[in-house]
């Protein structure tokens, strides 16, 4: 349906606007509560954040036909790429700075395990992507060509 309905821009900014609120709203019951034991820790933070990051796609679905920045642009295509590597590697990434001890008793330190975490997550993502996703994607295409024609358009999937 968002293929076929271009929200205002007045509403996609309106519900952009609540994606910080609840990311900050999911932040806060994350650091207040155990996530070994507070259901609202474990079960509104990850919800929160997911209707905040859905709030987005109706100013995104506005960006079609935009002129992007050329490192956006490839900012964007590089994580679409690597979504499923980012997948596989952010909780082992978690729990590595759970098996360190690492605390997040305030916000200036859990902001800045946020960015390590998002660093550390997108680096091991790109390296699954580089190393293991693609080649096996690669061989997959060489042994059965006729299935995996790529996307409808025609274009080839590219690498970064």
């Amino acid at each position: 349906w968002l293929s076929r309905w271009t929200p205002s821009r007045a509403l996609a900014r309106a519900l952009a606007l609540f994606t910080p609120l609840l990311l900050a709203l999911a932040g806060w019951l994350y650091l207040e509560g155990n996530a070994n034991t507070s259901t609202a820790a474990r079960l509104w933070c990850f919800s929160l954040s997911g209707v905040g990051f859905a709030l987005l796609l109706p100013i995104c679905a506005r960006w079609q036909g935009l002129r992007l920045a050329t490192g956006l642009r490839n900012g964007i295509q590089r994580l679409a790429l690597w979504s499923f590597a980012l997948y596989l590697t952010h909780l082992p990434v978690m729990r590595g700075f759970d098996l360190l001890g690492l605390a997040r008793a305030t916000w200036p330190q859990a902001l800045a395990l946020f960015a390590a975490y998002l660093v550390l997550s997108i680096t091991f993502a790109a390296l699954v992507y580089r190393y293991f996703e693609s080649p096996i994607l690669s061989w997959r295409d060489r042994l059965f060509p006729a299935d995996f024609k790529g996307p409808p358009d025609g274009r080839r999937r590219q690498g970064p």
